[in-house]
């Protein structure tokens, strides 16, 4: 009786060896999937955030533009701070605003959340 029960453990040790094996296989494989998914989301956010910043700067860019030279402004930045004057300078990548005081600020489209005239 204990040869055959000998035998019997021996045969479930062997084939939960191969049990284990295959299922580090298969972990192995999961967080490969995992991490490829994980970084091919990454750059599809990043992607469509660039978009989206070149478009929000096309249209800061048209809104400064329609509203012209010498214009008085209000202009809310994308990290909270505001200026506000005339325009007083236009170029491809930014604009300068002059503020009552005499201060004159060159402004980035990129760095635009909003601009309205002053009334």
């Amino acid at each position: 009786m204990i040869p055959r029960y000998a035998r019997l453990r021996r045969a479930a040790c062997q084939g939960g060896m191969r049990t284990h094996v295959e299922m580090g296989k298969q972990v192995t494989a999961t967080i490969v999937v995992f991490i490829f998914c994980l970084l091919y989301t990454v750059a599809i956010v990043a992607q469509d955030r660039n978009q989206r910043s070149a478009t929000e700067t096309a249209s800061a860019k048209a809104q400064v533009s329609k509203l012209g030279f010498g214009k008085r402004v209000h202009v809310k930045l994308r990290d909270g701070r505001k200026a506000s004057g005339r325009l007083t300078g236009l170029a491809p990548d930014h604009f300068v605003v002059t503020s009552s005081q005499g201060a004159a600020s060159a402004i980035a489209y990129a760095d635009v959340a909003r601009v309205s005239t002053q009334k």
